[in-house]
């Protein structure tokens, strides 16, 4: 978490590569032809146009969008972190695969995703939501196992300008269950936000002084869209419209 942090700004950098990795091995070892993740990142979120289209998840798609970031495994190896820490990560050889004949794929390539209509289902079967959304989220159904999950898109927020809340807001917008107007006043307010326990929190949990965090997320702030107030508080120099 702490190498990811620093590196990509990312520290659920190994979760996200191994959400598109460890199914693979598994199905590898255990001779599991099909493995079906959910909808496509691409289609839902936006991404390449040829992407968007695509059903088949494979090494190439992990390498471009699945949370690698431009890194490969064996760029984590320092002092601490060896290969065989990250033998985990290591997604099968593309001949490997082939001869196991393991495909994956997309379920929303082949059926609308549409959370709106799916959540009740899995609410009926006791699949619960969180108490509140995190902060910086819109949602309370999203990243239930990811404590810091506020940090990771605060950063991605001084990267790009928008953050999760956006990315939230955008679906419920194109199903026709909020208007653009809501939905805008509801990005500016929680887009960007972190909570100041959690970071505190993943400073100790990580072994970093809050200054030595501060500079870190700094790192990753996009200057020619935001502007520093003081460290760690930054602006946008245009609002949003």
């Amino acid at each position: 978490m702490r190498k990811g942090f620093e590196l990509v700004g990312d520290p659920y950098w190994v979760n996200h590569v191994g959400i598109f990795t460890v199914p693979y091995i598994l199905a590898v070892n255990f001779k599991i032809p099909l493995v079906i993740f959910g909808e496509n990142p691409q289609l839902e979120y936006g991404g390449p146009e040829g992407s968007r289209d695509a059903f088949i998840m494979d090494r190439r798609w992990r390498q471009e969008f699945g949370g690698m970031r431009g890194l490969r495994e064996s760029d984590m190896i320092d002092l601490d972190i060896t290969d065989e820490d990250l033998k985990a990560l290591n997604f099968p050889d593309d001949a490997i695969m082939e001869s196991a004949g393991v495909m994956g794929i997309f379920y929303g390539s082949f059926y609308k995703w549409d959370i709106g209509v799916q959540l009740p289902m899995v609410e009926e079967i006791g699949w619960k939501r969180l108490e509140r959304p995190p902060v910086g989220s819109w949602v309370d159904y999203e990243n239930c196992d990811m404590r810091y999950i506020d940090i990771r898109e605060r950063i991605k927020f001084l990267k790009f300008g928008y953050g999760r809340a956006t990315d939230q807001i955008n679906i419920e917008l194109r199903n026709g269950r909020i208007s653009r107007h809501e939905g805008l006043g509801l990005a500016q307010a929680l887009d960007g936000c972190v909570s100041r326990q959690n970071e505190d929190a993943f400073c100790e949990y990580i072994g970093f002084e809050r200054e030595q965090y501060l500079s870190i997320v700094d790192s990753f702030v996009n200057k020619n869209i935001f502007h520093t107030v003081k460290p760690g508080i930054y602006e946008l120099k245009e609002e949003r419209r």
